[in-house]
């Protein structure tokens, strides 16, 4: 047995000899609270990525990104009576848009002529 193994039973076992455990069973579904908890974390991971996109895009395309921001505080305002999974939704939506936006983006300026890793 390691040493935290031994630490963790020998915890327990202070625990139990001064009643604050018990030694039954119980069982209890958490399920929901998990969900509850998923999504508006996701939702925080999806506007960071958001984010860093947008920022990695900025000193190409200004404009574009200026737009992309305002429509995130659109889609941000006409969510908020929504539900998370629906918001996560309506912003997942809009990530991909981004991708795919950034994803041309860097094909374009891969292809340019005055591109430095194009020169011989």
């Amino acid at each position: 047995m390691d040493l935290y193994a031994q630490i963790f039973d020998g915890v327990v076992a202070q625990a139990r000899a001064a009643g604050l455990v018990k030694d039954r069973l119980r069982l209890k579904d958490a399920t929901h609270v998990i969900a509850n908890v998923a999504v508006p974390a996701t939702i925080r991971l999806v506007a960071q990525t958001r984010q860093r996109l947008l920022d990695a895009a900025e000193p190409w395309a200004g404009q574009q990104v200026a737009a992309e921001r305002a429509k995130a505080e659109a889609i941000h305002g006409a969510t908020t009576d929504l539900t998370d999974a629906e918001c996560l939704l309506h912003r997942v939506e809009h990530l991909r848009h981004i991708v795919e936006w950034t994803d041309t983006l860097v094909g374009t300026l891969e292809s340019a002529p005055d591109n430095p890793s194009q020169r011989g």
